[in-house]
């Protein structure tokens, strides 16, 4: 998805099963939420916050795994 686009209706019964990608352009205060999941298991990430110098992308995927760094 390109810096600038926007997701709307990510809930329990809609979201990506799989990876997504999201760019980003330079400024301050910029948020997003992927709504990703796996299986019957929604688990949207959420960035918010973000201030940006450098145009480029964030991509995220899910996992039927903990992270092994996941506190």
């Amino acid at each position: 998805m390109p810096a600038g686009g926007s997701v709307t209706g990510g809930n329990s019964s809609n979201y990506v099963d799989g990876t997504m990608q999201k760019g980003f352009a330079p400024g301050s205060g910029q948020s997003f939420t992927f709504p990703i999941g796996k299986g019957a298991a929604y688990r949207p990430i959420d960035l918010t916050g973000l201030n940006v110098s450098t145009p480029g992308t964030v991509t995220t995927t899910n996992s039927s795994t903990d992270h092994p760094q996941a506190g």
